[in-house]
């Protein structure tokens, strides 16, 4: 990349190419390497990090505009589908009323349970036989209560793992963002040296050097800001998984 294609990074920041996770087949296999780097990139799971997932949604309702006029959300935010910080139980939830955000529980079997209806590498079919199981091993008369109960905590620990996978998706942007003023900086001074080489041929060595530089950042900030795509699917994959499981949870209760 030379520095004359500077110009069209800031629009890759902006819209980045959803088609870019499609191209080679190995999207399913990509998007845990993704996450992981996603997370790595960000801060580590924490119990605190967690328990708050209103404070980036606060972050970005109080986003500002900069002297470009870019609404820093949007730079924050760099997936086409719209960010929805929380999903809520009115979302995907026709039964009994729980806490709109969903709610932990203190019952061991529940917390268990929970944990196979939120890893989604356990089939969906496997998830339904295990709910089967739970479900009958409790009276009739408990059934339904048990079953809410159930359904509040996972939407509790979906909304917590979504929220580190948003907030890491955040911090990649961020990153992207630093890069990209990074290669703008370098992208002028690239250019300021070509001129003075044109006149000094003894600057050749150092316009060889800086050249080089800047190809390689601009390959570093190319290849990351084609995972992003990627990164942005795991969001809805997650949500998808949140419907799959209230709607097997909702088939085994009686009310």
């Amino acid at each position: 990349m030379r520095s004359n294609d500077i110009s069209a990074i800031g629009w890759q920041l902006r819209y980045p190419r959803t088609s870019a996770s499609r191209t080679n087949g190995q999207r399913p296999r990509a998007t845990a390497f993704i996450v992981a780097a996603l997370l790595a990139a960000g801060a580590p799971f924490s119990a605190s990090a967690a328990d708050a997932p209103s404070q980036s949604s606060q972050s970005n309702q109080a986003a500002t505009a900069d002297g470009n006029g870019l609404h820093h959300s949007y730079a924050e935010w760099p997936c086409v589908q719209h960010k929805q910080p929380v999903l809520t139980a009115a979302q995907v939830w026709d039964g009994p009323p729980v806490a709109a955000e969903g709610a932990p529980s203190n019952d061991d079997a529940i917390r268990k349970m929970v944990q196979v209806v939120i890893t989604r590498r356990i089939p969906m079919e496997d998830v339904e036989k295990a709910l089967k199981s739970f479900s009958e091993s409790y009276p009739e008369t408990k059934r339904d209560a048990k079953l809410t109960e159930l359904f509040a905590a996972v939407l509790d620990a979906i909304n917590k793992r979504r929220s580190v996978i948003l907030d890491g998706i955040e911090r990649f942007q961020e990153r992207q963002v630093a890069r990209s003023k990074k290669l703008e900086e370098e992208s002028t001074a690239l250019a300021a040296l070509q001129k003075k080489a044109e006149a000094d041929p003894s600057l050749t060595s150092d316009l060889l050097d800086a050249q080089q530089r800047y190809d390689w950042d601009a390959r570093v900030f190319q290849e990351r800001q084609q995972n992003i795509p990627v990164a942005c699917e795991v969001p809805v994959l997650i949500e998808q998984r949140l419907f799959a499981a209230s709607q097997a949870i909702r088939n085994l209760m009686s009310n």
